[in-house]
């Protein structure tokens, strides 16, 4: 079996003025589902999902954890692909993982939003 390119999903998490964090959430599942249909030959992750989903991304500490957590996967990748309508602090600092360990990084954050 040949290994598949495992690419890492960056979205914001935290949501615009007047939203929940769970509209961002969703938005990027949206995303993740469609990427994971065009682009079918390689392996698309977004772990962080699961970390705001089973931790408080408002607590500092847990955030911290949780992003962590997701600088110690993006290490494994092949790849960083940024979504969402913009860059947010924490996948700034994704994103200097992924060029610390000379990912190929796509900023997609210019394209309009998935529906």
């Amino acid at each position: 079996m040949r290994k598949r390119q495992l690419v890492y999903m960056a979205h914001p998490v935290q949501p615009a003025a007047g939203e929940t964090i769970g509209v961002n959430l969703e938005r990027a599942k949206a995303w993740l589902k469609r990427l994971a249909e065009s682009f079918p030959e390689v392996v698309i992750i977004a772990p962080w999902i699961t970390e705001c989903e089973l931790w408080d991304d408002s607590d500092k500490e847990q955030r911290a954890a949780g992003l962590a957590r997701c600088h110690e996967v993006i290490a494994r990748c092949d790849a960083f692909w940024m979504v969402g309508d913009r860059i947010s602090s924490g996948m700034a600092g994704e994103c200097e993982v992924a060029m610390e360990f000379e990912l190929a990084i796509h900023d997609m954050t210019r394209i309009d939003e998935v529906t």
